[in-house]
C-alpha cells in the first residue's frame, strides 16, 4: 500500500514539485534457506519533504560521475548530519503515534 500526500487539491497539480509525503507500507515473507522456510517481512517507509531544491542540467552533467547510482555500494545509507526527528514541528512531520510510542518504551530497544 502507497499513500501520498501533496500541496494541491486538483488532479492537474499533482507533480513531484508539490509532493509532502509518502507512506509505504509491505508485508510478505522471504525465502532464504529451506530448513527456514518462509519468513515473514514487514516493511514500513515514511517519507517527508523537508526542503525543496533543484539544479540545472549542466550542474548535474558537472555532477554526474560522482554520483552512486546504486545505493548498496555507499556506505552513507541512512546516515544523518543532524538530528530532525527532536524538532518535527518546523517540517510539518506528525509525532508518533501515543500506542506506537508505549510499546517502543516498554517492549523494544534502540540499536545502533
Amino acid at each position: 500500500m502507497r499513500l501520498e500526500n501533496y500541496a494541491s487539491i486538483t488532479l492537474e497539480d499533482l507533480s513531484a514539485h508539490n509532493l509532502i509525503s509518502t507512506h509505504e507500507h509491505a508485508i510478505g515473507s522471504i525465502k532464504r534457506k529451506a530448513e527456514f522456510g518462509h519468513i515473514p517481512y514487514e516493511g514500513l517507509v515514511h517519507f517527508y519533504v523537508m526542503a525543496r531544491t533543484g539544479i540545472s542540467q549542466a550542474e548535474y552533467k558537472a555532477l554526474s560521475s560522482s554520483l552512486e547510482s546504486n545505493v548498496y555500494k555507499t556506505e552513507k545509507i541512512s546516515r544523518y548530519s543532524y538530528p530532525f526527528w527532536e524538532e518535527l514541528e518546523p517540517y510539518a512531520i506528525p509525532t508518533i503515534n501515543k500506542d506506537l510510542e508505549i510499546k517502543l518504551n516498554s517492549t523494544m530497544r534502540l540499536v545502533e
